[in-house]
């Protein structure tokens, strides 16, 4: 079981520095540097965008995609509501949790209250056939 996550874990590296290029695995650098193509923003954009200074905010968005600096809590919280993803989205290894993350953002409050009902139930299922 051990071998297969950390094969696993290898695996969503390799996904990952294909996808971000070497980041040194920073999930944050490599997911803005994404969801900024994604949107088809230059780098000034999305500084300005995210509240940053005009004169710098190209300047700051390259640091923080090359992982030279890390943006503020606020400041991160302007620049994904310009990218519209969630702040989470930038700490999240994997992939799956990624994405799993952004399409949890996008639901209701009632449709989050029925989705952790049903992975509740689910993991109860699950833990009692162990048993």
């Amino acid at each position: 079981m051990q071998c297969r996550v950390a094969r696993y874990l290898a695996l969503e590296k390799a996904i990952y520095q294909l996808k971000f290029g070497n980041d040194k695995y920073n999930p944050l650098a490599g997911r803005m540097r994404y969801a900024r193509k994604l949107k088809g923003f230059t780098q000034s954009e999305l500084g300005i965008r995210g509240g940053l200074h005009v004169d710098d905010a190209g300047t700051r968005i390259n640091q923080y995609e090359n992982g030279r600096h890390k943006p503020s809590f606020i400041t991160l919280k302007h620049i994904s509501a310009a990218l519209e993803v969630p702040i989470e989205y930038f700490y999240v290894e994997s992939e799956r949790s990624a994405e799993l993350v952004c399409f949890i953002d996008k639901m209701s409050e009632s449709e989050k209250i029925a989705l952790t009902e049903r992975l509740k139930s689910t993991q109860h299922r699950n833990s009692e056939g162990k048993a």
